[in-house]
């Protein structure tokens, strides 16, 4: 049932953003004056790397992953250790055997 609700919805929602996609006026291209653009200079061309900024080297990125990569083994490792150890101490394991006594 829940499935069939929710199969439902999905329709609805489909549908609906179906019917307000067919309300957009789209201009013609015909309708375009392109004879301006026709006529119109190449944009400048810039070079990439001033834009993008500098890039670290891949080796130095691997090195840095791997760095960090290790150090949270290392603390999982110590985590799952410290978890490890006993819960109870032995005086409190003794006293649960022994049960509730009023």
């Amino acid at each position: 049932m829940r499935f069939s609700i929710l199969r439902g919805r999905v329709v609805i929602l489909f549908l609906t953003g179906l019917s307000l996609a067919g309300c957009i006026n789209v201009p013609e291209l015909g309708e375009r004056n392109l004879g301006a653009l026709r006529d119109a200079d190449y944009p400048e061309l810039r070079p990439l790397g001033p834009l993008l900024g500098s890039q670290t080297d891949p080796s130095e990125q691997s090195q840095d992953l791997s760095n960090d990569l290790m150090a949270r083994r290392a603390s999982l490792e110590a985590r799952a250790a410290s978890l490890r150890g006993e819960v109870l101490s032995p005086a409190d394991e003794e006293r649960l055997k022994q049960g509730v006594t009023e």
